[in-house]
């Protein structure tokens, strides 16, 4: 499907080295929110719409710093993504406290912690 039969616009940014196509609807939100201007109330559909139902006391960025600063926040969130897969992939707190009393709190580490931390790796 090409991009004149979607219902959505898109950009293609470059995030971390890969390059995408990214809604606009995702990234003009993203963008100023990064900027520290939350959207509220207005139509992020494309910069056009966002322009037209801008509410906020503060001019409107250009669209260019919006996607500058959505990148940025791409960037911060994947450098985050770690933390849910860690967290998905720990067992519940109340089988972790039950292993940790059966096994002590070294065999903990070893079994449970050390293998989730060694899949998903802290960003440099």
């Amino acid at each position: 499907m090409d991009l004149e039969t979607r219902s959505e616009e898109f950009y293609t940014l470059t995030v971390n080295g890969v390059s995408g196509e990214h809604s606009k609807n995702y990234v003009l939100p993203a963008g100023c929110l990064q900027l520290g201007l939350p959207i509220l109330g207005a139509n992020p559909f494309n910069y056009d719409t966002l322009k037209d139902s801008w509410e906020r006391s503060e001019s409107i960025p250009t669209e260019e710093e919006i996607k500058a600063a959505a990148i940025l926040w791409a960037e911060a969130q994947e450098k985050l993504k770690y933390q849910q897969q860690r967290r998905m992939a720990y067992p519940d707190w109340t089988e972790q406290l039950a292993y940790i009393y059966d096994n002590g709190l070294d065999k903990w580490k070893t079994d449970i912690v050390d293998p989730v931390k060694a899949k998903y790796p802290k960003p440099e």
